[in-house]
């Protein structure tokens, strides 16, 4: 019987250091436009004005109404006399109706026009709701009128 081979003692492996994950460099993420703070006296204007629309709506005053919106205003796909006449029906059809802003926040533009974003609080007979809007306003002649508005979301 032929004898066993000895088997050669393993050679030590040198113990490596622990490597550090890679660096990726990023970009820098990118910083939101601070917005503008609106002067005060803006901002109570057109606080005011958001108020007297709100309120006229609840009055169902609908000459009122329509006169915070400016002239020009008609929402996408319409035309103004059309939506002037869907606006002074349902206004006046229900016994009542309740409209309140609540959230209000506002941004002043370079141009001087402000947008408002606010939920506004519906109620009539048989019906409320809750809508996030945006409206831009803009001064004509001393008032702040509406010159765009979009409702979000209804939040119901």
């Amino acid at each position: 019987m032929a004898e066993p081979t000895p088997v050669a003692e393993p050679t030590p492996v040198a113990e490596l250091a622990p490597v550090a994950p890679a660096q990726v460099a990023l970009a820098p993420e990118p910083v939101a436009e601070p917005a503008v703070t609106v002067p005060e006296a803006t901002r109570l204007a057109v606080l005011n004005a958001l108020n007297g629309w709100a309120r006229a709506w609840s009055q169902q005053n609908v000459d009122a109404y329509l006169a915070y919106y400016e002239a020009e205003f008609a929402p996408e796909g319409m035309e103004r006399h059309a939506w002037e006449a869907e606006r002074r029906s349902r206004l006046s059809r229900p016994a009542w109706i309740k409209v309140g802003l609540e959230d209000v926040t506002m941004e002043e533009a370079a141009d001087g026009t402000v947008t408002v974003a606010l939920r506004q609080r519906y109620a009539s007979p048989g019906y409320q709701d809750m809508t996030l809007k945006r409206l831009t306003l803009a001064l004509r002649d001393g008032n702040w009128m509406i010159t765009m508005e979009t409702s979000l979301k209804v939040l119901r």
